[in-house]
């Protein structure tokens, strides 16, 4: 069971906010709490889009969720909020599967307009869901990256600082709950 479960919500194979996560998993890792990084794309499109509920494809998931006191949830930005294939999964999780648990909202777009997509959108989703403590979210535009000579996208040094103040209060929150 992982004390930490991080779900992204991106369709695209190749995603700023996935790679986000991958990121923030490794260092999770480090300071030794599991985590399980579930994707969209984990699951039959036809399940999450006819809204099979009780589709065996979501069922590790769930009880994930259930068993975690950490969630995580990366999306990109689309028209303003999360994509609506992270909304079509989470409505098939169970009305208070957030209860009781930390959420840290993470959100990549390509620009500064559409900061409040977090605040407006992402935070009222999980309190639908039940969640009552979510962490400030974290919001990352295209020009917190920085292509290095190889091409890769990088993260800037601000968003890193928040990143890693946002770890290092979820690893103490773990290392709380543990005794």
């Amino acid at each position: 069971m992982p004390d930490i479960v991080m779900i992204s919500g991106s369709p695209e194979e190749k995603s700023k906010s996935h790679n986000v996560l991958k990121t923030i998993q490794q260092q999770f890792q480090y300071a030794e709490l599991t985590t399980k990084l579930y994707s969209v794309r984990n699951f039959p499109a036809e399940d999450i889009l006819y809204g099979q509920y009780n589709s065996s494809a979501f069922d590790e998931l769930k009880y994930d969720i259930s068993e975690a006191h950490t969630i995580i949830i990366g999306t990109p930005i689309y028209k303003g909020a999360y994509t609506g294939i992270l909304k079509a999964l989470l409505d098939l999780l169970p009305q208070y599967a957030l209860r009781g648990k930390r959420l840290l909202p993470i959100a990549t777009a390509g620009s500064m307009a559409h900061l409040l997509a977090i605040d407006f959108a992402i935070k009222p989703l999980l309190s639908v869901l039940g969640s009552s403590e979510i962490l400030p979210g974290i919001y990352i535009p295209d020009e917190n990256w920085e292509k290095k000579d190889s091409g890769e996208n990088v993260l800037g040094e601000s968003i890193k600082n928040r990143l890693n103040r946002a770890i290092e209060d979820i690893v103490m929150f773990h290392q709380k709950i543990a005794g």
